[in-house]
């Protein structure tokens, strides 16, 4: 049923079929870290080829996929990277923040990748992906389920849910979408209502449900036996979904500190259990749902399973659902969950799940023990971080807009923030900063209700960013919390990307790394079979193109069958010939050999 030894990555969701290429991708997150979103467009440059993850495949994939994937976010859970670059000036176009009206959270985890067929550039297929997990760097335990399909003639019925829900997203977002993103979502949604997802093997039937905030497509059914595999409880929650069978023997498998916080009358309706000491050791769970402060390196559980046990069949539920009043009594969160479906004699039950021989969980887990958690609550620190995260709550809210202008005679823009910053109590200062500087723009922010203009000083334009730090210090000692808000921006140089280009490709070498990941792309597409050149060392290749061998023979080997990379090598060297590092970049001798190509591309 489950699979507790598999590992997946992100980028695993990403990775186009055999004989298929990426195309575009639509994505949901509750927290978001920008450079694992980053690794993902550089993960898709490095496919195909030896060419290993660094700055240069990075941009290249940024270059290519940004405009294609885009991901919804909960508003002020964008985490701050650990370094910081100018490069995630890019990113901020592929993220949308959606701030709820109610007092709800986006907590959805969910995928929707299209890929195509490399030679036809056509016959779409889809992949969709249901996760426990975030988009950030966080190692803990969670589940995932992927689902493959092609888009037929004829709408399905049960991908209904799946498409209303796509669709819906850009209205969720706080900030305006762009035109660009909106047709994404649409296009995507139409496919996905034609498409029959295939469930994995023993599975008869998958379905999906949405809770929109407002109200849900799922409610849990009437079961003989049931097991809940959740992070967070409440009370409420567990009641509900204790009162849908009247046997005993249900399961919780949770955390240790939620478990102590629940009422013992609670507690003996399930046989209660939580990750084993050998378990946690090596991984780090994420922060979550309504429940979670402003620790993000946690140790344990963050999977959401739920499993009923209905005469001779077996539903077993993904996604991102907790088992809290905000997910499954007031649903107030925006949630995302597939229902799997089989045979119990061909999938199994809640004893396979228990079982500690076979596939199940039975040796990772321990019985749970009351005297276990004896962690003593300091209600003062806690209310600290409370006020934290109110505080956190306000800013998202806050109507704040970034202005960039031109300094006159000079190639810097002053970057300026106007908004009212919400005093919250308890919160003894607020600090912000662009996400691609260091700590020199770091600027303290008014509190007041009126509109006031904050001073991030000059920037060349390759720094000039929408997503800005903000850093919130409480009155008592406590860390310091620590978020991104992706800025409406008004005045973005036009020249942005050129100079971020030109402050990556900075040196020969690199300039030369790009022209192979540009040359070499598709190459077993091109030319029926791989290119000779993938069996000689990365390093071996690029000595010889810095040097000038191979350069002229790269060049018209690839002009000879398929001159769409040249143009892309074309925009490069326009972008390098305008840089200030032109001559460092490009040698006479590179230049004075592509005008030569540069010339032939013009002929019909």
């Amino acid at each position: 049923m489950l699979s507790p030894e598999a590992r997946s990555l992100y980028t695993d969701a990403v990775t186009p079929p055999a004989n298929m290429a990426f195309d575009k991708a639509i994505g949901t997150t509750f927290s978001l870290d920008p450079s694992i979103l980053l690794s993902i467009p550089a993960h898709l440059a490095d496919l195909g080829a030896d060419k290993g993850e660094d700055d240069i495949s990075m941009w290249e994939g940024l270059d290519r996929h940004s405009k294609n994937i885009s991901v919804y976010a909960q508003r002020a859970r964008i985490q701050v990277p650990s370094l910081a670059s100018q490069v995630y000036g890019l990113v901020e176009s592929m993220i949308h923040e959606v701030d709820l009206p109610s007092q709800g959270q986006f907590h959805p985890k969910m995928w929707l990748i299209r890929f195509i067929d490399k030679v036809s550039r056509n016959r779409p297929y889809l992949r969709l992906v249901f996760l426990s997990r975030n988009l950030t760097k966080d190692r803990s335990w969670d589940i995932s389920l992927k689902l493959e399909g092609r888009p037929g003639p004829r709408n399905i019925a049960q991908s209904k849910n799946l498409a209303d829900f796509i669709a819906t997203l850009p209205q969720m977002a706080k900030n305006p979408v762009p035109d660009s993103h909106k047709e994404q979502a649409s296009e995507l949604a139409l496919e996905a209502r034609r498409t029959k997802w295939k469930p994995p093997p023993e599975f008869k039937s998958a379905s999906f449900s949405f809770f929109n905030g407002r109200a849900r497509t799922w409610f849990p059914p009437k079961c003989d036996r049931l097991a809940v595999i959740s992070p967070f409880c409440s009370e409420r929650a567990l009641e509900q979904l204790s009162n849908l069978t009247p046997n005993e023997g249900n399961v919780l498998i949770s955390r240790p500190e939620t478990l102590s916080k629940l009422n013992k009358r609670i507690l003996e309706r399930f046989q209660c259990y939580t990750l084993a000491d050998a378990a946690e050791a090596d991984d780090g769970a994420a922060m979550d749902d309504m429940e979670d402060l402003s620790s993000s390196d946690m140790l344990g559980l963050h999977a959401k399973i739920y499993i009923f046990e209905r005469g001779s069949e077996t539903d077993l539920v993904i996604g991102s659902a907790n088992a809290t009043n905000a997910a499954l009594v007031q649903s107030v969160n925006v949630e995302t969950i597939a229902t799997l479906t089989g045979k119990k004699i061909d999938i199994g039950g809640i004893d396979d799940l228990l079982d500690s021989e076979g596939a199940g969980l039975g040796r990772y887990i321990a019985p749970y023990s009351p005297d276990d958690d004896t962690t003593e609550v300091d209600l003062e620190l806690k209310g600290a971080e409370e006020a934290l995260e109110l505080a956190r709550k306000e800013l998202g809210r806050a109507d704040l807009q970034l202005r960039c202008k031109k300094i006159r005679g000079k190639p810097e823009w002053n970057v300026k923030m106007e908004g009212a910053v919400p005093h919250v109590e308890g919160v003894r200062e607020i600090r912000a900063w662009p996400l691609s500087s260091p700590g020199e723009h770091r600027i303290k922010i008014n509190f007041g209700n009126q509109k006031v203009l904050h001073d991030f000083g000059r920037f060349s334009p390759a720094f000039v960013t929408a997503l800005i730090v903000f850093e919130l210090r409480s009155n008592l000692k406590v860390p310091p919390l620590r978020f991104v808000l992706n800025l409406p921006i008004d005045g973005v140089p036009e020249n942005r990307s050129d100079e971020i280009f030109s402050s990556v490709v900075d040196s020969s070498e690199k300039f030369f790394r790009y022209l192979r990941i540009l040359l070499q792309e598709n190459d077993e597409i091109r030319y029926g079979q791989p290119n000779t050149n993938h069996n000689i060392e990365s390093a071996m290749w690029e000595r010889r193109m810095a040097s000038g061998d191979g350069v002229l023979e790269e060049l018209t080997r690839v002009y000879a069958y398929d001159q769409t990379p040249l143009g892309e090598v074309d925009k490069a060297v326009k972008r390098l010939e305008h840089s200030k590092k032109a001559d460092d970049v490009l040698s006479p001798e590179f230049q004075e050999l592509w005008e030569t190509f540069r010339q032939a591309l013009k002929k019909p």
